[in-house]
C-alpha cells in the first residue's frame, strides 16, 4: 500500500507536508542548502520558529543540518539541506484509496508497456472484464510510478551538479 514507508511513518509525512510553512521551507531547500538565519529571513519568521519546523522535518530524515567551519573568522554556521527525496502519490476514489511512495532512484528497468496497452484497450476492457482492467491499471500505475521516480531522480542529480557558492 505505501511503498517504502510504514503506515505510521506515511501518516507522519503527510501531517508534516500539510503545513504550508514546511512546504515553503522544502521549496527553498530544494534550490540549495541555506543557513538558518537566511532561511528565517526568507520565511519572514524568527530563527526559533524556523528551527522548530526544521527539527520536525529532520525527524523523518528529509532535512539535515550541515555545519560549515569558517576558520578563525568566526563560529561555524549551520546550513540545512534536503537529505533525501520522497515521491508520494495519493488517489482517493470509488476504486479505493491508493497510496504509493518511493524514493526517486534509478529503477532496474523502465517500461510503459502496460500503460500503452491500457491506453489502447482500457475502456473496452473495463466493459468486457473489470477484473482484468483493474489488474492492468495496477500494472500501468506501477510502471508510471517507476518512470516518474526515475525522472525525478534525473532531475535531482542535475540539480546537485549545479555549483553553489556560499
Amino acid at each position: 500500500m505505501a511503498g517504502d514507508y510504514a503506515l505510521k511513518e506515511l501518516l507522519e509525512l503527510m501531517k508534516l507536508l500539510s503545513s504550508e510553512t514546511r512546504l515553503k521551507i522544502l521549496e527553498i531547500l530544494a534550490e540549495e542548502p541555506v543557513y538558518l538565519e537566511e532561511l528565517a529571513r526568507q520565511m519572514e519568521m524568527t530563527r526559533q520558529a524556523v528551527l522548530k519546523h526544521l527539527e520536525a522535518l529532520s525527524q523523518l530524515g528529509i532535512v539535515s543540518p550541515l555545519r560549515e567551519q569558517r576558520g578563525s573568522r568566526g563560529p561555524p554556521r549551520t546550513f540545512y539541506m534536503l537529505n533525501r527525496s520522497v515521491h508520494l502519490s495519493v488517489h482517493v476514489g470509488r476504486g479505493g484509496v491508493l497510496l504509493r511512495t518511493s524514493s526517486p532512484a534509478r529503477p532496474e528497468r523502465v517500461s510503459i508497456e502496460a500503460v500503452k496497452r491500457l491506453m489502447e484497450e482500457g475502456e473496452s476492457l473495463v466493459e468486457r472484464d473489470p477484473d482484468a482492467a483493474l489488474k492492468l491499471t495496477e500494472e500501468a500505475l506501477s510502471e508510471l510510478t517507476d518512470l516518474e521516480a526515475y525522472i525525478l531522480w534525473l532531475r535531482e542529480r542535475a540539480a546537485r551538479r549545479k555549483v553553489y557558492i556560499w
